[in-house]
């Protein structure tokens, strides 16, 4: 009977022992993962697990979100963009900025673009860190996954020198899968430069060397067409002079009409 007690007791030990291993080991897990930084507002985890980006909540104009009012209705007003510097009163090339709401010259840069990090704090949510240019201020900005429109709040000088931001966004959530690279939009204008600069690439050098190899010429008549482009400047002139000019005769010049 007490080799039966014995062999429980020893059972229990050894299970508690191994859950509290296992439950060290995933909480060292969790600690230890980090989102490395790929631009001031997109990271990616260190296992290509997931990645966050916040390149869809910036916006044309700058700041994303202007002079914010804190939740405790203070004296000052927040500014913030995520991806690009923006500058405004006494703020220049900043992430965040500072504005009194009294008086617009006193400002205080809180943040810049370049300081960003990326880091979890206790609840589990990832937090953009950015750090005034003076190193003086700190600012961070709570990314709370949300199904919600991109919003903001702000908790102004929770301490010396020390801010506080949460954005609600689903922007905000972690992503499945490795980061996708930053999406570059294409223009037509910019579609037609692209096609049009290497045809006249390849019109010109090609053209030269049919010319030069397979019909054995030289000089100018190593240009493609010599002939079309020699004569294109004065049909150009030519047409330009007759749309401006009036289409009469020389004999109508000389025809006088009766007033009516």
């Amino acid at each position: 009977m007490a080799d039966t007690k014995h062999t429980r007791l020893f059972g229990r030990q050894t299970l508690a022992a191994f859950l509290v291993v296992l439950s060290t080991e995933l909480v060292s897990q969790v600690k230890s993962q980090t989102c490395v930084k790929k631009m001031s507002c997109a990271c990616e985890m260190d296992d290509k697990s997931g990645y966050i980006d916040l390149t869809s909540v910036q916006s044309s104009s700058k700041p994303r979100f202007r002079d914010v009012t804190p939740a405790d209705f203070g004296p000052w007003l927040y500014s913030w963009n995520p991806c690009e510097s923006f500058s405004m009163s006494q703020c220049s090339n900043v992430a965040a900025c500072q504005v009194s709401a009294t008086d617009p010259t006193q400002s205080f840069d809180i943040g810049t673009q370049d300081s960003v990090t990326f880091n979890k704090d206790v609840s589990g949510n990832w937090v953009l860190r950015y750090t005034s240019r003076d190193g003086l201020k700190s600012l961070d900005v709570v990314l709370e996954c949300t199904p919600d429109s991109d919003d903001l709040t702000v908790r102004g000088e929770i301490q010396m020198n020390g801010y506080e931001f949460t954005l609600g966004s689903r922007h905000s959530c972690v992503k499945q899968g490795p980061w996708p690279g930053l999406a570059v939009s294409i223009s037509f204008g910019s579609i037609l430069c692209i096609i049009f600069f290497p045809t006249l690439l390849l019109y010109c050098v090609g053209g030269v060397a049919f010319n030069k190899f397979a019909r054995g010429k030289g000089g100018r008549e190593l240009v493609p067409n010599v002939y079309f482009w020699s004569e294109l400047p004065g049909v150009i002139k030519d047409g330009f002079r007759f749309a401006t000019s009036t289409c009469r005769s020389p004999r109508a010049r000389d025809t006088t009409y009766d007033k009516i």
